[in-house]
């Protein structure tokens, strides 16, 4: 790799801390596009529902709104938001930590193996508080 005529030196990844960091860019924009396109669905649905159309002579207000009470139930149930924010978050810990590995040899296989657990702690921070008294078990968990 050529940097204005300096060679730059990098230092390969290893495979599975590659693909960890390929499955954190994964889930975080899954949960993302999850979290817009079950919401504007939703949204969307809703709003028709209050125009009250008839289709084939029949009312179609309380089939979308149940459609639209689906989609904010799964919302509800899924919390795609709060699955985005710990992937991502996880994930560009884990991406700034691989481009200094790559790229910096002061940046030490401990280094990467702390910010992968540094992720890991992030994702199963955001799980505690979905189980519970999230305040109470949070709290106890940092300290």
């Amino acid at each position: 790799m050529k940097n204005a005529g300096n060679t730059v030196n990098t230092r390969t990844l290893p495979d599975d801390i590659r693909e960890r960091c390929r499955e954190g860019y994964y889930h975080f924009k899954f949960w993302r596009r999850f979290h817009y396109a079950i919401g504007t669905l939703g949204a969307a649905v809703s709003a028709i529902a209050a125009t009250d159309i008839t289709i084939f002579g029949y009312s179609s207000t309380p089939l979308l709104a149940a459609a639209a009470a689906v989609c904010f139930a799964i919302i509800g149930f899924a919390h795609p938001e709060r699955n985005y924010l710990q992937y991502v978050r996880a994930w560009r810990i884990l991406d700034i930590a691989c481009k200094r590995y790559q790229y910096d040899d002061q940046f030490s296989m401990k280094h990467l193996l702390d910010a992968i657990e540094q992720g890991e702690k992030l994702i199963s921070e955001y799980e505690l508080i979905t189980e519970g008294n999230s305040e109470t078990t949070l709290r106890k968990e940092r300290k």
